[in-house]
């Protein structure tokens, strides 16, 4: 049966139904503040304590990957400029060759100290100075002169570096014009990045000689954090949240039988009365996308991916959304005699 409602009109009804001062739907409403905020909450906690885990692992030597040839009897030769140009691959963060260059002294810093040459693309710090010294050889602050084969040179201590570059009790000079290859390639990878899984793609971007080569990571974990963040509960958390609040949403609905079936009684159709319902829904279930969205832009700088909670908000409006509907869908259908009997 036709009625006079016109879906702009069950519009406005719906907004004041949920937004209303006196609205019976405001406990709702409030949850969906709680819950859009809780899921973000949820997913910045589980961000940070990758982000966390990733660092540990990431000074202990995860992501340091070191490209040389297979068989110790056979040395492999890398071009510097393939290595080098592994740096344009985003999953790199620092790539480079090192070559070996006996002992030296730095005085009064270091005597009989090792000694390489590496490329400036894996130690920026190069471009800039003539040596870095190892933190473990000085502790000066700032750049100063330091005397090696008798002569002297700018020096800087080396920068903190990822475990296994061995930066830190080494003499690193720029590489020179004859440096064009060498036995061993450094890869510094993201350290969100899985070097089982890029490694074989990075020897194959390598023009290499004398052998084939295999990559070998300083800090070979059991397990890796980041599957095993993908693989979380905790990524159901969104629609979890979604669903309580539909669940609750139909339950608030059913204590509002008497007020659904005043509808009835002036007239509202079956259908009509199933908009409203269905609108009122979609007004919490996007409160609650809103409050999520709002609360992610609050968290911006701990999300390790921003877009992971743009889409749980959506995933939590819709599970809201669905839930809630399907729940209380029956009401529109009874007796509006049987609506005002409840209570």
């Amino acid at each position: 049966m036709a009625d006079s409602w016109r879906f702009a009109d069950l519009t406005r009804e719906a907004m004041r139904n949920v937004f209303g001062r006196s609205a019976r739907l405001l406990p709702a409403l409030a949850l969906a503040g709680v819950l859009g905020g809780g899921a973000v909450g949820v997913l910045t906690l589980e961000q940070s304590a990758l982000n966390a885990q990733i660092a540990a692992l990431t000074s202990q030597g995860r992501g340091v990957v070191f490209i040389g040839g297979a068989s110790p009897d056979r040395p492999a030769s890398i071009s510097r400029n393939s290595c080098e140009a592994l740096t344009e691959d985003p999953r790199v963060e620092r790539a480079g060759i090192i070559v070996d260059a006996g002992r030296a002294d730095a005085t009064p810093f270091a005597v009989d100290a090792p000694a390489r040459r590496a490329s400036t693309t894996l130690f920026p710090e190069l471009g800039e100075v003539d040596v870095l010294v190892g933190d473990t050889l000085a502790s000066q602050q700032g750049p100063f002169r330091t005397l090696v084969y008798d002569q002297p040179f700018d020096a800087i201590v080396a920068p903190p570096s990822r475990e296994g570059t061995g930066s830190a009790f080494t003499l690193t000079f720029p590489l020179l014009p004859a440096d064009t290859s060498a036995s061993r390639c450094a890869v510094l990878l993201d350290p969100f990045a899985t070097a089982s899984e890029l490694t074989s793609d990075l020897i194959a971007q390598l023009e290499v000689t004398g052998n084939t080569v295999s990559g070998q990571e300083v800090l070979a974990a059991a397990s890796d954090p980041v599957d095993s963040y993908l693989g979380r509960l905790g990524r159901f958390a969104p629609m979890a949240f979604g669903a309580l609040g539909g669940f609750a949403t139909a339950l608030i609905t059913r204590t509002r039988t008497s007020e659904l079936a005043v509808y009835r009684l002036s007239g509202t159709s079956t259908t009509s009365l199933l908009t409203l319902l269905l609108l009122e829904n979609l007004l919490l279930a996007g409160t609650a996308a809103a409050v999520s969205g709002a609360a992610a832009l609050l968290l911006l700088p701990q999300l390790y991916d921003p877009a992971t909670a743009a889409v749980g908000g959506f995933a939590l409006a819709g599970c809201w959304a669905l839930v809630a509907t399907i729940a209380s869908v029956d009401i529109p259908f009874r007796r509006p005699t049987d609506l005002a009997k409840d209570r």
